[in-house]
């Protein structure tokens, strides 16, 4: 739904958090403030201090209003969030951003269209995940910790919808 769009940014935004991140073990690499990766800036083209390429000075000029755009443009637009009902356009849109929108959208086309649906496949994709690289099992709390509160948030929405 149009009207969700601001509280799921703000859902996300918040959980990803304001600071720039290089974990190793991340397969986003480098990563801008609210999530935008490094990896996500170079297929973007996203050279923001306009000097020929896209490399980690870039992720330090990252801001609000720039991941605002990429949010909108490639993560809600892409899954057609503002088609969909409330809740599911939250929880698709936090796949999306997590996962990319092929994968949100691929598990709409495997059926799952409620929120609850989507919270269960997403979490068997993530444990998916972790049985093919193990070095990612450090991430499992935090992914399933993220679906659980995404969950609470679409209900609210959801129910806000009503």
């Amino acid at each position: 739904m149009r009207e969700n769009y601001e509280r799921t940014r703000d859902f996300v935004f918040q959980r990803e958090g304001a600071t720039i991140t290089d974990n190793p073990n991340d397969r986003g690499g480098l990563t801008a403030r609210y999530g935008l990766t490094l990896k996500t800036m170079k297929t973007l083209k996203l050279d923001l201090d306009h000097d020929g390429d896209v490399d980690a000075q870039d992720v330090y000029l990252v801001d609000f209003n720039v991941v605002d755009r990429v949010f909108r443009e490639k993560y809600w637009d892409a899954v057609h969030a503002d088609d969909l009902p409330g809740g599911v356009d939250l929880i698709m849109a936090d796949i999306a951003w997590m996962s990319g929108p092929g994968k949100a959208n691929q598990f709409r086309r495997e059926g799952h269209k409620s929120i609850n649906a989507l919270t269960d496949r997403r979490k068997r994709f993530y444990e998916a995940i972790i049985e093919r690289d193990p070095t990612q099992a450090g991430f499992k709390n935090g992914w399933m910790n993220r679906a659980s509160a995404a969950l609470r948030e679409a209900q609210k929405c959801a129910g806000a919808a009503s």
